[in-house]
Formats: structure tokens, C-alpha cells, sequence
């Protein structure tokens, strides 16, 4: 099984270089083991940030669909009322979860503030889906 090739910013130059190196290839600046160490972790975590926030965009995004089709077409109702609450709770859990794993990441990397905005915009998808939501219930729910 071949290991995973890790990557890190030069700290010198910035180029994206291969973490086993012992000098960036781009400006040729020494690399010392710790830097590498530390630059490769921090990689991993910003692009598991990035990978995380963007699966969550696109779950937001799915439960704001399958809002408006439960709205528009009667009879997927079945479906819906199972999806929904479960995307209901599931997706608070997780913008949560993504804000204490990486909400306080330190890092210039230029797809960490890419990841805070998808975070944002999932936030942005669910909360208006979900008050909606929950208003079409309470009014089926009274039968008006």
C-alpha cells in the first residue's frame, strides 16, 4: 500500500511543495522537519475543513430542494416526512460540529476562508428551509 503523499506550503515562497522535502523546489529554501511536520498537519486539517463545510453546503441545499418539492408535489409527502426531520436535526449537528473542529483554525491558506463561507451559506440554506418547515407543520398540523 503506497503512503499518501502529503503536501505543504513553502514557508519561504508558499508554493505548494512535497512535505518530504528538504528544500522548496520552487525557491529552493531549507525546510526543516518540524515546519514539515506541523505545515503537513495543518494542510490536512484546512482541507478536511474545506471537504466538511462543502458536504454541508450541499446537504443544505439538498434539504432547501426537498423542501420545495415536498411543497409542490403532494404526493412525495411520504418521503419528505422522513427526509426532513432527519435533515432537520442533522444538519444543526453538524454545522455545529464543523464550527468546534475547525471554527478556530489559523492558517493564510487560501481554502480556509473558501470553507467558512460554504459553512456560512449552509447556515444561511438551513435556517429559513427549517422556520418554513416548521410552519407548514404547525399549520397542517391545526388543519388551516
Amino acid at each position: 500500500m503506497q503512503d499518501q503523499i502529503q503536501v505543504i506550503r513553502c514557508p519561504h515562497c508558499k508554493e505548494y511543495i512535497d512535505a518530504r522535502s528538504a528544500h522548496c523546489r520552487f525557491c529552493h529554501g531549507y525546510i526543516d522537519t518540524l515546519t514539515t511536520q506541523v505545515a503537513a498537519e495543518m494542510q490536512q486539517r484546512v482541507n478536511a475543513a474545506y471537504n466538511d463545510a462543502l458536504w454541508l453546503r450541499n446537504g443544505a441545499g439538498a434539504y432547501a430542494i426537498i423542501a420545495v418539492i415536498r411543497l409542490i408535489v403532494p404526493f412525495f409527502g411520504l418521503a419528505t416526512n422522513v427526509v426532513l426531520p432527519i435533515m432537520f436535526v442533522a444538519l444543526p449537528v453538524m454545522l455545529i460540529r464543523w464550527r468546534v473542529r475547525f471554527g478556530r483554525l489559523q492558517t493564510d491558506d487560501p481554502d480556509y476562508p473558501r470553507a467558512k463561507r460554504n459553512w456560512q451559506a449552509a447556515l444561511l440554506l438551513w435556517l429559513p428551509v427549517s422556520v418554513a418547515w416548521l410552519i407548514l407543520v404547525l399549520l397542517l398540523e391545526v388543519g388551516l
